[in-house]
Parts: structure tokens; sequence; C-alpha cells
């Protein structure tokens, strides 16, 4: 009884000690939690207000990092009205938000800035306070999970225990909401409260961890990857560009553990790591090699770009980890900080991408001599036309038709019509008019079009029909894409896994997955394939093409959609 008498003094004490260090963080919380309490989260959502809670985190950060600073720290009390009235002007949604790159780049920015906190000059205080509140963040989310586990766990009781039936999704659409934006933050400000950062060391388990596990594996990696340059350069090759999804986490993983060496007592592998920018020199080279090989050949998108950024920041923290063993580490996150910026409100990667992509696209259609003075694609060389090409252009002719669909995906993305700009032809590039090979022999692609369909009963009462031409394209060589989210206005966000469908029908109807087929074979499959029906919707397709993947199988490569009911 004592110390439950204790308990609740010090949670009191510990209470209005959050009172009395941030009130207007306290603020900011009650401000955005106690809303959920009486109005309902789908509502909300429904009418629009949800977009209003979009940078409440970035009021809460703000306020907490200006902190030491009084007249800062009372000015943010204005950020709320001001954001409130630019919300109210701009017209913009929720949706608007999620899909803008700036937007995430606050975030970024916001979650880089509560992690260095105070930017240490000296690289212990730096790193122990950097872990420590990501240690918190993590913290505070797994309590606020707990909490609501046990409020679950409750409820549940109660309803038993009296036999009531309680409405258990209209109550989570009041308390989830109310504990991320209450719960969450108030755990957050008290372990941080409490955070002692004069006692900066890895405890024993991390310790052990680093020295014992991380510090040998990341060593035996290095020898690995010096094999492979041995082995490249006695055959002649060069590095593959997917190697450098496997280097890069290996550098990154490097400078990690290098900078932990600092918060152990007693560190190992002192040696390695002091020469560990020097080791990381080769494997960096590897680096950039992939990366140049991978951007000859399919040019940059924007997720690459998101990469090369990435793999030229790495390459400054090693340049910089060469010079002085104790290089600055907050200088790393300053860069990453002007990274972010850049990428999020200097240039636009987006465009970049596509620009890039357009100018490879052109090149290519002139080489082939398909683009006319106007800039527009010429008639396409037939199917017995094609059947002349040799090896060499049929594969320059496939990945031209590629690049099409790839940038005509883009545009699409974009809100803008390169059908305009290219002419009619372009469309049957896309499509790629191969000669067909003999009904005979198995196909390495087949199309199937709605005019090898009959009508289907729904099994469904559908409420919602959309009447829409969407291309669905499977990607470039490089990069396939089979999964696609439908969020069209009028039905509820939904995404197919286009595989996964195409495994289902074969699998149904008796075939194996890994066997190729005629196109006789499938053509009786052509109403499951241009009509699937999930739990909610039902997607109707003119026209669906599958590609033969000697690993997977048939897999998506490009469809028509033409009806969506839900």
């Amino acid at each position: 009884m004592l110390k439950l008498k204790i308990y609740f003094v010090d949670l009191a004490a510990q209470s209005k000690l959050l009172m009395k260090n941030y009130p207007l963080e306290m603020i900011w919380i009650a401000l955005f939690s106690l809303p959920f309490l009486y109005i309902d989260l789908i509502r909300l959502t429904d009418q629009g207000g949800i977009k209003y809670w979009c940078f409440a985190p970035a009021f809460l950060v703000v306020s907490y990092l200006l902190r030491r600073r009084r007249i800062a720290y009372w000015l943010t009390a204005f950020l709320p009205p001001l954001v409130l009235f630019w919300q109210m002007n701009n017209g913009l949604e929720v949706d608007n938000y999620l899909i803008d790159r700036r937007f995430w780049a606050l975030q970024l920015l916001l979650l880089l800035g509560l992690s260095a906190d105070g930017w240490q000059r000296e690289n212990r205080t730096f790193i122990a306070g950097f872990l420590q509140t990501m240690l918190n963040i993590c913290r505070a989310l797994v309590s606020t999970v707990i909490c609501l586990a046990l409020l679950s766990a409750l409820l549940a009781s109660v309803e038993f225990l009296f036999s009531l039936d309680l409405p258990f999704d209209q109550i989570w659409r009041h308390i989830a909401p109310f504990a991320l934006c209450s719960v969450f933050p108030l755990f957050f400000l008290l372990f941080q409260q409490k955070n002692n950062c004069e006692n900066s060391e890895l405890n024993s388990a991390g310790q052990l961890l680093n020295n014992v596990v991380f510090s040998p594996v990341l060593i035996i990696y290095s020898i690995i990857l010096y094999l492979y340059t041995l082995k490249i350069i006695l055959l002649g090759e060069l590095p593959q560009g997917r190697i450098s999804y496997i280097i890069l986490p290996y550098l990154l993983v490097g400078l990690a553990l290098k900078g932990l060496q600092l918060l152990q007592e007693s560190p190992k592998w002192q040696g390695f790591y002091r020469f560990f920018g020097w080791i990381a020199l080769l494997p960096l080279a590897l680096l950039w090699m992939a990366v140049y090989q991978r951007l000859s050949h399919y040019g940059l998108t924007e997720v690459r770009i998101y990469l090369l950024t990435i793999v030229i920041l790495t390459t400054l923290f090693i340049a910089l980890s060469l010079f002085e063993f104790s290089t600055q580490y907050r200088t790393f996150a300053g860069l990453l900080a002007v990274a972010i910026i850049l990428l999020g409100w200097v240039l636009n990667p987006a465009q970049m991408a596509f620009d890039n992509q357009s100018a490879r696209f052109d090149r290519q259609l002139r080489q082939w001599d398909l683009l006319d003075q106007k800039g527009k694609i010429k008639p396409l060389p037939d199917a017995a036309a094609q059947a002349d090409f040799s090896e060499q252009q049929k594969t320059a002719y496939r990945r031209l038709s590629e690049q099409a669909a790839s940038l005509y995906w883009q545009s699409e993305n974009r809100g803008l019509s390169v059908e305009t700009h290219y002419g009619q032809h372009l469309s049957r590039l896309i499509a790629r008019d191969e000669p067909k090979p003999p009904e005979t022999e198995p196909f390495e692609r087949i199309t199937l079009s709605d005019d090898q369909t009959t009508a289907i009963p729904l099994t469904h009462r559908y409420r919602t029909l959309l009447s829409l031409d969407r291309h669905l394209d499977g990607g470039t060589a490089g990069e396939r894409r089979h999964r696609f989210k439908f969020e069209e206005p009028g039905i509820t966000a939904f995404d197919v896994d286009l595989n996964n469908v195409i495994n289902d029908i074969l699998l149904k109807n008796g075939f194996k997955l890994n066997t190729k087929y005629r196109y006789q074979d499938l053509k009786p499959l052509s109403n499951q394939f241009l009509i699937v029906e999930g739990q909610n919707f039902l997607l109707k397709f003119s026209s669906f093409s599958l590609r033969y993947d000697d690993e997977l199988g048939y897999v998506f490569e490009y469809a028509v959609l033409e009806l969506i009911l839900q």
C-alpha cells in the first residue's frame, strides 16, 4: 500500500513538472487530443477536418526544440492559428499533403531535429542523446500500445461479465486517435524529462552485442567484399548493379558501429574502426561503379535519385572520417538536413526523373529513326518487319517499349499526357505488336482482350460504378510492379496484387505456375483474368497481358482498366 502511495505521489510530481517545463507542449497535446473524445474519427475524415491534424506533430516538436529560448518558445504559440489560416485558404485536403514530398521532408527534418536536439559538439554526448531520443520514441510507442491493449482487455472483460454489447468500432474511433495524440507524446515527454545524459555508456547487453556479434560480422563482411573484388578483377568483370543494395547497408552500419565505439567503457576492435574509413574505400568504389552501371542502363527514377543522395552522403561521411577519428557526428546530421531540404523544397526528384527518362526515350527513338520533325512517333514496324529483327534488335525494341510504358506511367502519376506529345503510335509501342509464334508453341507473353469475354453475373450488390481508361504497367526490367493501389474519388481505397491474382487463377484451373502454356490453353480463362473480383470490389479490364518469368512463372505485365465496381 505504501509503495502504491509513493508511486502516485511520484506520478503527480512528474505531471506537475511536465506542466511546468512544457506548458505549450501540454496545450498542443490537449488541443489536438481532446476533440477525439467527442468527434468520431471516420466522420472527421469524411468531412475533411482531419487535415488540421497533419501539422500537430510539427507544433509539438518545434515548441519542444525551442524550449531553452524562452522568447522563441512563446512565439511558437502563433504557429497553430497561422497554419490553420493557411490551411483554410489553400484548398488542400489530407490526401494532397500525404502525396507531397515537402510534407514528408518536413517530418524527416522534425525527426532529425528532435533526435539531434542541442547539436552537441562533443561526439559522445551527441551520439548518446541521439540514441536516447530514438529509444524514448520507441518506448513511448510501446507504452501507448500497451495502454491500448489493457484498455481493450478491460472493455472485453466488462462486456463478458455484464453481458453487454459494447460498440467496439465506435469506441476505438475515439480512443485510438486520442491515445495517439495524447498518451504517446506524454510518455515521450516523461521519458525525456527523466533522461540523464551523463550516463552515456552502452549497457552491458549493448556492449556484448556490439563486441561479440555486430563488429565481428562487419569484419567478416569486409573480408567477403574484398574477396568479391579480387574475383571480379581476376575474371575481368564489372560489379553487378544490384550489389549496391548489399554494400550501402554495410557502409551505413559500419559508420553507426564506429560511433557506438565512443559509448563503450572498454571498446573492442579499436584498430579496425580506426582504419574503417580506409577499409571502406574499396567497397565505396564498388558501390559507385554499381550505381553508375545502373544509371547508365536504366536512367534516373525518383527512387534512384533518393538512393543516389544516400550514396553521396555516405561518401561524404566516409571522406570526413578519414581526416580524424573523432569527426563530429553533428556535421553528418547537418549534411543530412541539407540533403532533405534540397530534395524536399529546392529540387523536384519526380520531375528530374521524368525529364531524364524522356530524354533517354527520345535518344532511343532517334536511333531507331522513329521520330518525325514534329517530335511525334512515326508508324512502327509491323509484325512481319519485327520477325526479321536480329536477337539484339528484338531486345533493343523490347527495351524501347518498356521505356515507353514507364514514361507513360510516370506521366499519368504527374497528371501529364505523353500521348499528346508523342502522338497516336505511342500506345502501339507500349502494347508492342510482336510477331506471334505458332499456337502449338508455349508463349512467353500472352495478351487477353475483352472481345474474348462474355457477360458474367455479379455475385455482390455494388453501389458505385466508375468508368475510366487507366493503364496499369508492370514496369521496366529493372523495376517490376505488380501491386496497385486504387484511391479513386467516390470509392474506398483498396489495393490488388495482380501476380497473386494470376497465380490463384492458374492454380484454381489446374495449371502449374512454373510452366509455359500455349495461347489456346489460357484463352478459355479470359473471363477470369479480365474480371477480377475481390471482397469489396470488382475490376473490369479491356486487356490483360501476362509475361513468363523463369523464376516466378507467369507474372503481370500490362493491363487497361475500364471499370471499377464497389
